[in-house]
């Protein structure tokens, strides 16, 4: 059924614009009263560090993440 209907998924993130942020926004709630937590950067493995920076960038360009 899968190779059947291999249209219907998106294999690179420009093509899911169709899709309304509703359907899959992510939340975070928290309980009143909690206070938000820093935790300290960690380390990447430096052979994946560029992978992830184009990744990144894939996903900011396609507007489904942006900076804080």
């Amino acid at each position: 059924m899968l190779r059947e209907h291999i249209d219907a998924f998106s294999w690179i993130y420009n093509e899911t614009k169709g899709v309304h942020p509703l359907v899959c926004t992510h939340h975070i709630y928290i309980k009143e009263g909690c206070n938000p937590m820093c935790q300290p950067q960690r380390r990447m493995n430096p052979t994946l560090k560029d992978i992830v920076k184009e990744e990144l960038q894939k996903l900011l360009d396609a507007r489904f993440i942006y900076p804080i």
